[in-house]
């Protein structure tokens, strides 16, 4: 009898739980979420009936998310990291109630150039690799332990970062360590939850206010729009099956046209 009420309890606890996964909106994790692009993603995600939970502050006020994760400013970087996956267990909750994510989009970044002659090299070098690469390695973790089996962890690459950058040292170390990260993120043995996914955007140079101001007589034709960006992470973290794990998808752009999303391999 005892083994019956068991069984019974298990099942009912099973359709419980798929229940609640089927009538719960997709959930997703943005790092990076007060930024240009991260602002952008955020707004497509919300409007497509995501659930999103991100780390833009106080001061991003006009970012959508549902649910923010505020960090003490005044502490270290590794202290600052501890606090916030520390801060994501208790949002997303323990126990069988706990939710799981079903995507994971760092839009952190950073461009600093430099040549081995700058005198500031190495702390501009520092700056890009903490805004740039302890980021994605901090939304691997938060990959290991939130990200449900069958997600999609989505990162932020370069397309020069493909060929040398001699004229910004800083920027292409940065975004190769990127790369490395998917390509050793789609194999077995790099922790990920189960038939998970790693991907990469590539983009060369995006249509932002800054580069305009920047760049005013480019032919910003070639340029992918933050929407542009936004609309494609948003579909592949809805349907995930057509993507290429361990790839830096290419974003081109040309006269205008529609971007489109090239897979490539890493190296």
């Amino acid at each position: 009898l005892s083994s019956l009420v068991w069984d019974r309890t298990c099942i009912l606890t099973a359709c419980c739980s798929d229940w609640s996964r089927a009538t719960m909106p997709r959930q997703a994790l943005i790092l990076g979420a007060g930024g240009l692009l991260g602002r952008h993603v955020t707004a497509i995600f919300s409007a497509k009936g995501w659930h999103t939970i991100g780390d833009a502050g106080k001061e991003a006020a006009s970012c959508p998310l549902a649910e923010r994760i505020l960090l003490d400013k005044n502490i270290s970087p590794e202290e600052k990291d501890r606090q916030f996956l520390a801060a994501l267990r208790e949002h997303l909750g323990t126990g069988p109630t706990s939710r799981k994510l079903d995507a994971i989009v760092n839009m952190t970044g950073g461009v600093l150039n430099g040549n081995a002659a700058d005198e500031h090299l190495l702390h501009r070098v520092r700056l890009v690799m903490e805004a740039t690469v302890f980021s994605s390695v901090l939304a691997a973790q938060a990959a290991h332990m939130a990200l449900r089996p069958g997600g999609l962890l989505v990162l932020r690459g370069a397309s020069a970062a493909l060929g040398p950058t001699p004229w910004g040292l800083p920027y292409g170390t940065s975004r190769v360590a990127v790369h490395h990260l998917v390509r050793s993120l789609a194999v077995e043995g790099s922790g990920m939850p189960a038939d998970c996914k790693t991907i990469a955007i590539a983009p060369y140079i995006l249509d932002s206010p800054q580069n305009r101001l920047a760049m005013p007589d480019a032919d910003r034709s070639t340029w992918p729009t933050p929407d542009e960006i936004a609309h494609q992470v948003e579909s592949w973290c809805a349907h995930q099956e057509p993507v290429e794990n361990g790839k830096v998808y290419i974003i081109r752009k040309k006269d205008g046209r529609p971007a489109t999303f090239e897979p490539h391999a890493p190296f």
